[in-house]
């Protein structure tokens, strides 16, 4: 028990001179870093309590928090995304049912190849408006 406060000091000491080692030269506050290593070896006590207060570079402030990368389940657009995905599959799910089983669409919820495509189902040179797109003779 009587070495706990020489073991104390001996590691606070190694942590001291090796922040001092590692700390850029030119951000070392009041004194340069080689004499605030000699401090700290000749001053045990005194030269860690001086380095903390005095001599190590202080903390720059970051102008903004770094962005974090957003879990998949905490990305709206992500999220979004999927439930699109899921609603397409039970359509697609719920159509190949029906196909199965001889049922008719139910109305207003699927809609016919032309009607997706614009066509009016007449003649495939007409647009959706029903009217001939194409040059006349």
């Amino acid at each position: 028990m009587r070495y706990l406060p020489f073991a104390v000091l001996a590691v606070a000491m190694i942590y001291t001179l090796v922040d001092c080692v590692r700390s850029d030269g030119a951000r070392v506050r009041a004194l340069p870093k080689a004499a605030w290593f000699a401090v700290i070896l000749l001053l045990p006590v005194l030269g860690i309590v001086l380095w903390f207060l005095l001599g190590r570079p202080q903390a720059v402030a970051a102008s903004r928090p770094a962005a974090r990368p957003l879990a998949p389940d905490d990305d709206p657009r992500f999220l979004s995304d999927l439930a699109e995905r899921r609603r397409r599959e039970r359509a697609a799910e719920r159509a190949a049912e029906r196909d199965r089983s001889g049922e008719a669409p139910r109305a207003g919820t699927e809609h016919t190849r032309d009607e997706q495509s614009g066509r009016n189902g007449r003649n495939p040179a007409q647009g959706a408006t029903g009217t001939d797109d194409a040059p006349s003779p």
